[in-house]
């Protein structure tokens, strides 16, 4: 039920425009309540680790906003492949 949650909630997040899901969090969830309800939410969604590409990125389950845009992929989306570029496979530049 959870990676079905957890699916339902990525699918519908990349059929938003870029900057809708940053524009829902801080907007639209702004007021107090709906804010902790969909941290508590997504604080359950959030697994140890996720798979970035390559790379095996460790989650901190009690970080809702930045763990959280990590799984759903709503996350560094420009800075990201700039990263990718720069360093090279083995953790650095050479």
């Amino acid at each position: 039920m959870k990676n079905a949650v957890k699916n339902l909630i990525k699918f519908l997040f990349r059929l938003l425009p870029d900057g809708a899901p940053e524009f829902i969090y801080t907007t639209v969830l702004k007021p107090k309540p709906l804010k902790i309800a969909a941290n508590k939410i997504l604080t359950l969604l959030i697994p140890e680790t996720l798979l970035v590409g390559n790379s095996l990125i460790a989650l901190n389950k009690n970080d809702p906003v930045v763990s959280g845009a990590l799984m759903l992929g709503a996350y560094e989306k420009f800075e990201t492949p700039l990263i990718r570029k720069s360093i090279k496979q083995g953790g650095g530049n050479r």
